[in-house]
């Protein structure tokens, strides 16, 4: 055999190694937000985002017929003060007009909206003495204990952890603002115990929460890495309709799913395709995320080869399924009805995907392959009322604690993480139920320095 046959066929393998290896390559530089799990602040400036489609095609802001959202005029009996503006002359002959002129109809009204001097409240405390008349003896006064708790009140501290959880402010940052509004000084270490003291008062809520989520028949659940004492740990959420828990845990295993949601959920269970959550529910009652889904087929496009084709065709179907439930249908039969044909369709291209044999197509084939085998999971959502196709409900409610990680980069302390965790179950479920925490935390840390039983999170937030 002529030895220039075998180099040549050499050099032709050492290519084709080359070429996939380029291929990997290109697919690495081409992977953003929008075509895998890769979060939105890793894309680069260079990275063009996608013009969202917005479902039924509506334009940007209001849409006609929308509900009046104009800010109503607060009722003259309440408000603060009123000041008129008196016409200085005539606007027909210039004439100076002063108060014994006739009063005309009054004019337009406008109402300003401005903030008083804001300064914090010292009450200073005093054990007096009092001496007997009958005896002599001097006896002096106690101060209360739930007084010497702290030198600063429950609604101040109810401030302090509002930026820190709501606002994901640095305990720097917070210290400062609060010497900026308040003219309170208040040190770093200060705002700490205050978090701590805080954290520690909402166990009652946060076991509330935990159970009111347990008990939902839909619970929506995520998980975000969070630094618990230099270590790598995990901030698990799972929101209900009405409510939702954080839990802090130092796994992102099975245990830790199973803290947060218990070993035998009974309701129906949507998140992404991560693994721990597999034996908490049968597939029957799991729904992938199909947001997630989108990406990954935008992933497979963007990689070329045969695959890519099912690719596109996959974004086109996602993309139907999660129009679906948002078009009004009436029944669950109605919808079950109107998704069977997006379903054939989307079953149809992951055979063929799961049946690319070319080397190029390896990660299409595998994706195809393991959704086929829970391709139930995937339509739950058009047999069970109130179930969304994508996670978007626990995404957004992590995304806070998100942020927070940006600049807090975790919590030093394993009691830390559980504070935050519990700090952030409250507001969220606040949120979700349109009320404020300023007030519950308020109460709930007076009740604390009082010894007093604390106040219900479920009853504030549904009354």
């Amino acid at each position: 055999p002529d030895p220039r046959d075998a180099k040549i066929a050499q050099l032709e393998l050492r290519v084709a190694e080359l070429e996939a290896m380029v291929d990997r390559l290109l697919a690495r530089l081409g992977v953003t937000s929008s075509n895998s799990s890769k979060a939105p602040s890793t894309d680069g400036p260079g990275v063009k985002r996608e013009t969202k489609v917005r479902v039924g095609g509506k334009s940007r802001g209001a849409q006609p017929r929308h509900s009046d959202t104009r800010r109503r005029m607060v009722p003259l009996g309440e408000v603060d003060a009123v000041l008129g503006h008196e016409p200085p002359s005539c606007s027909g002959c210039g004439t100076a007009l002063d108060s014994g002129c006739v009063s005309g109809p009054e004019g337009a009204g406008w109402q300003v909206w401005e903030l008083p001097e804001l300064r914090a409240r010292v009450t200073h405390h005093v054990a007096r003495s009092r001496c007997c008349a009958a005896c002599g003896v001097v006896t002096r006064g106690e101060i209360p204990g739930s007084i010497l708790a702290s030198q600063f009140g429950p609604q101040l501290g109810s401030v302090v952890c509002h930026l820190l959880g709501r606002y994901s402010l640095s305990r720097r940052d917070a210290s400062q603002l609060v010497d900026e509004l308040f003219g309170v000084q208040m040190s770093v270490g200060t705002v700490c115990a205050l978090a701590r003291e805080s954290g520690a008062s909402l166990q009652t809520a946060s076991s509330e929460l935990l159970d009111e989520v347990r008990s939902s028949p839909i619970v929506n659940a995520d998980e975000t890495s969070w630094r618990i004492e230099k270590k790598l740990g995990w901030l698990w959420v799972a929101a209900a309709k009405r409510a939702a828990v954080f839990l802090a845990h130092s796994s992102r295993g099975r245990v830790a799913a199973e803290a947060l949601l218990g070993p035998a959920y009974a309701g129906t269970l949507g998140t992404d395709r991560w693994a721990s959550y597999d034996r908490l529910v049968p597939t029957a009652r799991r729904q992938f995320c199909l947001a997630h889904l989108l990406r990954d087929a935008k992933g497979m496009a963007s990689r070329g080869g045969k695959g890519a084709g099912i690719g596109r065709d996959l974004v086109d179907a996602f993309g139907a399924a999660i129009a679906l439930f948002h078009k009004p249908t009436g029944d669950p039969e109605t919808l079950g009805a109107r998704g069977a044909p997006v379903r054939l369709t989307c079953k149809e291209l992951l055979e063929k995907g799961a049946a690319l044999t070319d080397a190029r197509d390896k990660k299409t084939r595998a994706l195809c392959t393991k959704l086929l085998k829970r391709e139930e999971a995937l339509w739950t959502f058009l047999s069970t009322p109130g179930l969304e196709p994508t996670n978007n409900i626990a995404e957004r409610t992590i995304r806070p604690a998100v942020i927070a990680r940006k600049t807090s980069f975790g919590s030093d302390s394993a009691d830390g993480a559980v504070h935050f965790a519990r700090t952030m179950s409250v507001l969220a479920t606040l949120r979700m139920n349109g009320k404020s925490a300023l007030n519950f935390f308020a109460q709930t840390l007076a009740a604390a320095r009082q010894g007093l039983e604390p106040p219900s999170v479920l009853q504030y937030a549904y009354g």
